[in-house]
């Protein structure tokens, strides 16, 4: 995967993140660049200040490799039953890791 597509799934990450924080709806995304196109699993871990705030996977996908990273990232934020009573908020949104 080349440094172009790492910055977009991180950019796609970031948005659904901050979207499900403030409980708004993830804005659409289509990418065309040939590396987010796979149908992969996906796991994204949250940190900040080195303590883990959410972790969340799946080893096999349906969807383009960026709408997975999407749904994924946004339900590690909110969705991690090891933080059900604490999840992510908007003031930690900048420190995550």
């Amino acid at each position: 995967m080349d440094e172009q597509a790492k910055r977009i799934l991180l950019d796609i990450a970031r948005t659904s993140i901050k979207a499900a924080i403030k409980q708004e709806p993830k804005p659409p995304v289509s990418y065309n660049h040939p590396d987010l196109q796979g149908k992969l699993g996906v796991f994204v871990t949250l940190k900040t200040h080195g303590q883990l705030r959410g972790c969340l996977g799946c080893f096999l996908s349906v969807m383009p490799l960026y709408q997975t990273v999407s749904e994924i990232a946004a339900s590690a934020a909110m969705e991690d039953p090891r933080f059900e009573n604490n999840r992510i908020t908007l003031s930690e949104f900048n420190d995550l890791e």
